[in-house]
């Protein structure tokens, strides 16, 4: 099997499981397309039926299929490592717990020459086995997640921050929001979420008052789209938002002061536009796809080049995403995914 060095072009296959589309499945299949784009080969482990296969296979990726119903799962994990052996991937990359523990096991078990582990969430973790042994390196996606980590038990050696990153939004001459809602040209809009341009583009402020957030992909949705942000503070939600300087950072499950900076933006359509433009100009500098997709790959070059992971055991590792009754299945590319665990 081929080392991924400093030009190569590797094969990775990413497990995962969920069966909805949150922010965690959303950056997992732009990465696929980033890394694709570059020349690397990128396929896709999931349960039959998850929803995270679908968009993958309509892209012409490579989606295959197992079950991954727990760290118990043999028939799944002798599944993946055929698939393994017969593929010869260089990366395998896992996004949640059970496909960690069983896809990840059965990359340990065929010597897979890198697993990493995507850490999506803000929560705490099940299984500590699944950054410490079966996987060579963790990606977090934010500063927060990493600290978290090492406080549970993982060496800072093995952990990485690696941010989100989003597709520059094309320019919308003019929203028709207003026109649509029957607004006039003074009205101010305030958004808690959009997926569609235009709409996003039509409203300022964007309101987010999160509990529990690793990092908020829609606050970079917002900035990028040239809107002053309203956010909490909590989690990693302060990596994104200066307060006074792209948006406005509120503490937590506290209605009056949400109150008080939505009430200070609509009557300062100075300061929306100052809030704005600072933070579309971070979400260019600090959370373009390019960002993430270079950092991953230096990332993989860097541990396969100085031979880190055939120092820590069996050669490569793969991690699994999680899979359960409840929830279709997600998806897997030579890195994996899912959002559980």
């Amino acid at each position: 099997m081929k080392r991924l060095g400093p030009h190569s072009v590797s094969r990775r296959i990413n497990w995962t499981f969920d069966g909805g589309s949150g922010g965690q499945e959303v950056r997992t299949v732009k990465e696929m397309l980033a890394l694709r784009e570059r020349g690397h080969t990128v396929e896709v482990v999931c349960p039959r039926g998850a929803k995270i296969g679908v968009r993958p296979a309509e892209l012409g990726f490579a989606v295959h299929h197992a079950n991954m119903r727990g760290g118990g799962d043999i028939r799944s994990m002798m599944s993946i490592q055929a698939l393994l052996r017969r593929c010869a991937f260089d990366v395998l990359n896992t996004h949640s717990g059970h496909d960690s523990l069983v896809a990840g096991t059965a990359g340990r078990l065929v010597g897979t020459p890198l697993v990493v582990r995507t850490r999506h969430l803000a929560l705490p973790i099940s299984s500590l086995a699944t950054y410490t042994w079966i996987s060579h390196r963790v990606i977090a996606v934010s500063h927060y997640v990493r600290r978290y980590l090492i406080s549970a038990g993982v060496s800072a050696g093995r952990v990485e921050t690696i941010y989100d990153g989003i597709v520059k939004p094309e320019p919308v001459a003019r929203s028709t929001l207003r026109a649509e809602l029957g607004l006039g040209p003074d009205a101010v809009i305030g958004c808690m979420r959009a997926k569609k341009g235009h709409v996003l583009r039509g409203c300022a402020p964007f309101l987010l008052p999160t509990h529990q957030e690793a990092l908020g992909q829609s606050y970079i949705e917002a900035m990028a789209a040239g809107l002053p942000v309203i956010g909490t503070d909590v989690d990693g939600v302060p990596e994104l938002i200066g307060n006074n300087v792209n948006g406005l950072l509120l503490p937590p499950k506290n209605s009056d002061a949400l109150r008080a900076a939505t009430v200070q933006l609509i009557d300062n359509p100075g300061l929306r536009t100052q809030l704005g433009n600072e933070g579309r100009r971070i979400s260019e500098n600090r959370f373009g796809i390019d960002n993430m997709a270079d950092e991953t790959i230096d990332l993989y070059r860097r541990i396969c080049a100085d031979g880190t992971s055939a120092h820590e055991g069996p050669r490569a590792c793969c991690s699994l995403l999680d899979v359960s009754p409840a929830y279709p299945g997600f998806a897997a590319y030579l890195v994996t995914e899912t959002g559980r665990g």
